[in-house]
């Protein structure tokens, strides 16, 4: 009921996939990026690639920042859909709350953050590549992870 009570219920502009799909290469030598796309639209000025999230209470603004980099890429991919756009990324937060509240936390994409995630990506990339592995437990992504068995046996 919060939901469509916000205004984030109601699009501006057009509607341009729910649950889309994306995919593509990111970086020269990097397996290609999949992932889905919770909501893409497209109005007079820009793209948006939003994700819609759940949670406990409100997010901060440092909240946003740090789980933007999967947004960074996406709307990367998602730019070659609108070319000449600028791009947003969106984030609609549902509070699980006594009183639910949906938040909405957009920001324009940044070249320069681009080029930084699309690094840190390929670092990645070569340091697996290379057999560096550490082990990153969490109690959220730990189930369905496919790297659970070596992270477990990892002994240092």
């Amino acid at each position: 009921m919060a939901f469509l009570a916000s205004p984030a219920a109601s699009v501006p502009g057009r509607v341009l996939g729910v649950e889309e799909e994306i995919r593509g290469m990111l970086v020269e030598g990097v397996p290609d990026l999949y992932g889905r796309v919770d909501l893409l639209t497209e109005d007079a000025d820009a793209l948006v690639v939003t994700d819609i999230k759940t949670s406990r209470g409100k997010w901060s603004q440092e909240q946003v920042e740090d789980s933007g980099e999967q947004l960074l890429l996406y709307s990367h991919l998602a730019s070659e859909i609108s070319p000449g756009k600028k791009v947003q990324t969106r984030f609609l937060v549902l509070t699980k709350t006594r009183e639910p509240v949906v938040e909405e936390h957009v920001r324009e994409v940044e070249p320069g953050n681009v080029k930084r995630t699309l690094a840190g990506v390929e670092r990645v990339w070569r340091a697996i590549e290379s057999g560096v592995f550490y082990p990153a437990p969490s109690t959220v992504s730990c189930a369905s992870c496919g790297y659970r068995t070596a992270c477990r046996a990892w002994m240092g």
